[in-house]
């Protein structure tokens, strides 16, 4: 290896890209033992059981559950522990929004007249995430959450000590059976007067429940005892900020005098209440307020990363601490939901991937083992960030893969027990582990539905998602199509392929084949329950025209 590059390396190593990041001691709940808190007399709080909160109301009529936990096992022991408390027939489940944590038990709660209420989006929101996000968001969620982290690795969520999902967990997501779609709606559950309203903030379709007969204000996810989590390093389009601020400010003129989030403790005492929601709001309104001023005088998005921080009064709040949501994490997706993912510099335009850059760097240097030694170098000098840079593109140099890989796990390892936000640390040091073979995130079926959800899933949103999973080398020069009616649900489809693209329409025209079934037969055979032969053999699918001619094209859409 040059001497130049020795030196060159030398002064790269030894100099941090980024100052480290401060420690701060941070409790976190992953000792907690279950518990369920008595808020007032008719309300209750299942807290610990599981990553988000499950909440009971009692009525004169019946109770009203809101949030039903990730699983069927988390939400048994929710469920048996509130009929510890009462017998009452449980009248209505209300979903604050869409995410997993907090409607994936609700099989377990529902009972004979149990209507299930959300926002109108909410099921949109559902069928999104199955149906076109997975698997990818199960394996981003897995390390986020440190589902498979064990031991000292595992520190807990700053919202709640445990994912309770994962390969072997059971979902019982039912879909809801009552929605509304203005901005505020009043309802009669269980002989309560309940408010509904709707506050999009960390999701679209949040909304926020309101007794105001006793001024308690569940605000579902629009606040916890963290700095909000903006941006979720597990993937998740963009949060509008400034909605979310909206969503507060609505909370602010209930004049609550008890808040009971869907995660983390309760908050007791109108100015206690008042305070917290303001300090929220205004946490949230200054990140994007610095940022967009930042962005208005042509600064990029690192400088800005660098710069935008809380002011003193709102650091300092226990509910604001970055253990959940991340200061840069939040500045990175406002700049981005504005500007898109072009920085402004045009050497961004067409950036090399990391194995181009991996061999021009080994090029320059002369040597392959140079950034392996460089990396090594960063390790020792504590300079974490850098050392998983060059372990990356070490380990894409085939004569260092497996070496480099373990120098670039440890960096990933060490920052990981840097950092007290816990997404960050469980994003790292599970990556780190499935870097150095150490760790594995076992993948989810992605046929495999229960039976109950496979049922109530609605037959267009299989036909829709079928062109994401149109194959573009086998269609690439194939214009056919194929028509789809479904007895039971009378519905008919189209389905076009046209050189590589298909879209989905309604009418059929007459001289086009023809598949008929029922909707659950389809989804069988889309989910692999079925094969379609044997559905043919048995008289579950009949086709109007060529079998082989819609078998060939059926083929189109397997990888």
């Amino acid at each position: 290896m040059k001497k130049s590059s020795i030196f060159l390396l030398g002064l790269l190593c030894c100099n941090p890209t980024t100052p480290a990041e401060q420690k701060t001691e941070i409790t976190y709940d992953q000792a907690a033992k279950p518990q369920v808190e008595q808020v007032t007399k008719n309300v209750w709080v299942a807290r610990d059981y599981g990553l988000a909160n499950s909440i009971m109301i009692e009525g004169p009529e019946g109770l009203v559950i809101i949030d039903t936990m990730e699983s069927v096992e988390a939400a048994t022991q929710v469920h048996a522990a509130f009929r510890k408390i009462s017998d009452k027939p449980i009248k209505a489940i209300i979903y604050t929004h869409n995410h997993g944590d907090h409607i994936f038990g609700s099989k377990v709660f529902v009972e004979e007249g149990t209507e299930i209420i959300a926002h109108a989006t909410t099921t949109h929101y559902i069928d999104r995430i199955i149906n076109v996000l997975r698997p990818i968001i199960y394996e981003r969620s897995m390390r986020q959450f440190g589902t498979m982290l064990k031991g000292d690795e595992f520190r807990g969520n700053a919202v709640g000590p445990k994912l309770h999902f994962d390969h072997h967990y059971t979902p019982g997501l039912l879909r809801p059976t009552r929605t509304f779609d203005t901005p505020t709606t009043t309802m009669n559950l269980a002989g309560i007067e309940i408010q509904l309203l709707h506050a999009p903030g960390e999701t679209p379709d949040q909304i926020a429940v309101f007794l105001p007969k006793q001024k308690i204000l569940f605000p579902g996810d629009n606040f916890y005892h963290a700095f909000p989590n903006l941006y979720a390093i597990r993937g998740t389009s963009n949060r509008d900020t400034m909605t979310w601020v909206k969503s507060l400010d609505l909370f602010r003129t209930l004049g609550a005098e008890i808040m009971v989030p869907s995660h983390n403790q309760p908050i007791k005492g109108k100015a206690a209440v008042a305070t917290a929601l303001r300090d929220y709001r205004d946490a949230i309104a200054y990140v994007h307020d610095q940022t967009v001023r930042g962005m208005k005088m042509a600064k990029n998005v690192d400088t800005l990363v660098r710069e935008v921080k809380l002011p003193a009064h709102l650091a300092n709040k226990p509910y604001l601490q970055e253990t959940y949501g991340k200061v840069e994490f939040a500045v990175r997706s406002i700049y981005h939901s504005y500007m898109g993912w072009f920085g402004g510099d045009a050497t961004d335009l067409k950036p090399l991937s990391v194995p181009e850059r991996a061999e021009r760097m080994a090029k320059l240097l002369g040597d392959d083992r140079a950034i392996l030694q460089a990396a090594q170098a960063a390790y020792e000098a504590q300079d974490h960030q850098w050392a998983a840079e060059l372990g990356r593109l070490a380990a894409a140099r085939p004569a260092l893969e497996q070496e480099a890989k373990q120098l670039w796990s440890k960096a990933l390892s060490a920052l990981g027990k840097a950092t007290h936000n816990s997404p960050a640390h469980n994003f790292y040091l599970t990556q780190s582990g499935e870097i150095a073979g150490s760790l594995n995130i076992p993948q989810l079926d992605v046929n495999s539905m229960p039976e109950h959800l496979l049922r109530s899933f609605p037959i267009d949103r299989f036909m829709h998602a079928m062109p994401m999973t149109l194959n573009p080398e086998r269609s690439v020069d194939v214009e056919e199509k194929l028509g789809f009616r479904f007895k039971d649900t009378g519905q008919n489809f189209l389905i076009e392929v046209r050189k590589g693209v298909a879209t989905v329409s309604n009418a059929i025209p007459a001289d086009v084949p023809v598949l008929n079934t029922d909707s659950y037969t389809w989804k069988q055979v889309v989910r692999g329950r079925q094969h379609i032969a044997k559905a043919l053999a048995a008289g579950d699918i009949e086709v109007d025209g060529s079998v082989i001619d819609v078998a060939k094209f059926l083929r189109l859409f397997k990888s």
